[in-house]
């Protein structure tokens, strides 16, 4: 029975344990309330960028 445990390599299976652990991280962080208001106030000021740069390009 334990001779099918002598073909797992520790290192490849430590890569991937800690890729998942990091993943699971990272989608707890970017789905944050935090990271919400920061998607939000980013693209508030994408969006009055573009009416400046659009007011400016009609002026021209």
């Amino acid at each position: 029975m334990w001779d099918c445990f002598k073909n797992i390599d520790g290192k490849k299976t430590g890569i991937f344990a800690a890729g998942v652990l990091f993943g699971t991280a990272g989608i707890k962080l970017l789905s944050s309330k935090d990271a919400k208001k920061v998607y939000t106030n980013c693209t508030a000021a994408v969006l009055r960028a573009k009416d400046c740069i659009m007011k400016t390009a009609t002026t021209i």
